[in-house]
């Protein structure tokens, strides 16, 4: 029968004075040692230990990662942004919206789905004016009473998604000139999730961050782009995907727009092509509100056109 491993927890300790590393007992903690290089005399404690083997978070039996972002690799690790409190206040208000929309939109599913079911089939709110009189005038009486469940729900919610809707909307006018055609809650909300303009330090930091950026697959000679890695902020990628739809109509002197007119223009393309140009121009467009918020370009550099200001 094998003998139990009676071997003592170890730390790796570096000396104060030459920097020569040694693995001591972990009885020796608190204690004074000698340096076998220099012979200096010091304490075992949290200024002279690396690590020990029982790893600290983030760190694994093959790799210290901790220990080399301690040591001043700063790539080691990701550093990770925190919202001040006035952002996360503004960006739960926002969210909370959505998720508001999404319950109704949810609910109102599952209305659709009973009448299917019974063969009516309707679009849009069906418990609002002449569909819901044609739904009380054809659905037997026990699907119209499910659905006044439904309904009794979902109006609360209607409610309250557009008193936030008027109060992003109003606070979007007031912070910042918006380009036309894109409107103040779109723009507010990517406002709001964004934040601080200014934490990026380059155009690849801003393209990470809305996860719009093709995924590589690379061998040898070989490059191929594959499709985006949704790495980053979902809501920021969604909010201007649905701006550079907008803007195909609004700002034709975009710049971005015009360096993929010949794709979106082209009604014999596929609408997948479509797609990844709608993609391409989206990430342009979050470095080129990068460069404007931070003072780098003008909008009349980008093509872009700005709502007149009320009077």
């Amino acid at each position: 029968m094998a003998e139990p491993d009676t071997t003592p927890d170890q730390l790796q300790i570096r000396c104060p004075k030459c920097g020569q590393r040694f693995k001591v007992s972990d009885d020796l903690r608190g204690k004074l040692v000698e340096c076998g290089s220099c012979e200096q005399r010091f304490r075992v404690n949290d200024d002279v230990i690396l690590r020990s083997r029982k790893f600290y978070p983030g760190e694994s039996k093959k790799d210290g990662h901790l220990d080399r972002f301690t040591r001043g690799n700063r790539k080691a690790f990701s550093i990770v942004r925190v919202p001040t409190e006035e952002e996360e206040r503004e960006r739960a208000f926002t969210r909370q919206r959505q998720q508001i929309v999404r319950a109704r939109q949810r609910l109102q599913a599952m209305g659709r789905s009973l009448l299917a079911t019974h063969g009516i089939h309707v679009t849009g709110k069906w418990w609002k004016g002449k569909t819901w009189s044609g739904i009380e005038s054809e659905a037997p009486e026990w699907v119209t009473q499910r659905l006044k469940v439904f309904t009794r729900l979902i109006e609360p919610m209607e409610v309250e998604e557009k008193a936030m809707t008027v109060a992003i909307q109003e606070e979007g006018r007031r912070q910042a000139k918006i380009p036309r055609g894109v409107g103040p809650l779109t723009f507010e909300v990517l406002r709001r999730e964004v934040g601080d303009w200014s934490r990026f330090q380059n155009r690849r930091q801003v393209s990470s961050y809305t996860g719009l950026c093709p995924r590589e697959h690379s061998s040898g000679g070989k490059r191929r782009a594959g499709s985006i890695n949704k790495s980053g902020n979902p809501r920021v990628r969604a909010m201007l995907v649905e701006m550079v739809w907008r803007m195909m109509r609004w700002q034709p002197d975009y710049h971005a727009l015009k360096k993929w007119a010949h794709v979106l223009g082209d009604p014999l393309g596929s609408p997948a092509t479509r797609k990844k140009a709608i993609v391409a121009v989206a990430r342009q467009l979050a470095v080129d509100l990068w460069r404007l918020f931070t003072g780098q370009t003008t909008a009349e550099n980008l093509g872009l056109i700005y709502l007149p200001e009320p009077a």
